[in-house]
């Protein structure tokens, strides 16, 4: 390889791994418990950026005791299931960039989801919005 081809593989990388943080999905798919973070308002944007509200939802099988649902440690709230199709969610607007760690905790039992934030006026945020088929 010439270092021009090295220089463009290292940018390239460099780049797409900009554009491309984790994404927000479920943690906990072995256990009874498990959380999702998704979008919770009008648009095409996931909740990825610094200003946009997202929905925070639990799934359960247990449908009688509470669940605490934290953000970095921080609880945002307590709920309690209503039944089996009927599960009350949380609102959370992330006001800083970077990793959080998003937690469910029922009794004994705990997930966590890592989700990462961008904030949508970085060359992070700019290049994500500018990507064809990225969630934006």
């Amino acid at each position: 390889m010439t270092s021009n081809s090295i220089r463009s593989a290292i940018i390239g990388t460099a780049l797409l791994a900009a554009i491309l943080p984790l994404s927000p999905g479920t943690a906990g798919a072995e256990s009874d418990l498990s959380i999702s973070v998704t979008n919770a308002g009008p648009g095409t944007f996931d909740c990825v950026y610094t200003g946009v509200t997202c929905e925070i939802s639990p799934r359960v099988t247990d449908y009688t005791t509470p669940i605490t649902l934290s953000v970095d440690g921080t609880a945002l709230g307590t709920i309690t299931p209503t039944g089996c199709c009927s599960i009350p969610w949380l609102l959370w607007t992330p006001k800083t960039a970077g990793h959080h760690m998003v937690s469910a905790q029922q009794g004994t039992r705990t997930a966590t989801l890592g989700v990462d934030i961008i904030d949508p006026n970085s060359l992070a945020g700019i290049l994500r919005r500018l990507t064809p088929g990225s969630s934006h």
